[in-house]
């Protein structure tokens, strides 16, 4: 669990390899339990967001 986050992300390493799945999926969240200390934004808009936020 990441403090200050809510919901889920959803990612996708398409293998079988469960240690593999597992070891990616720890490293994700030690990545952003790193971001959420360091109070870096964790759902920053995507660049297609961002862009359209700007042209309005």
């Amino acid at each position: 669990m990441i403090p200050a986050v809510q919901g889920f992300i959803v990612k996708s390493i398409k293998t079988a390899d469960e240690f593999e799945a597992r070891r990616f999926a720890e490293d994700l969240c030690y990545r952003l339990e790193g971001e959420a200390r360091r109070r870096e934004p964790i759902n920053s808009p995507t660049l297609q967001e961002g862009l359209h936020r700007m042209c309005r």
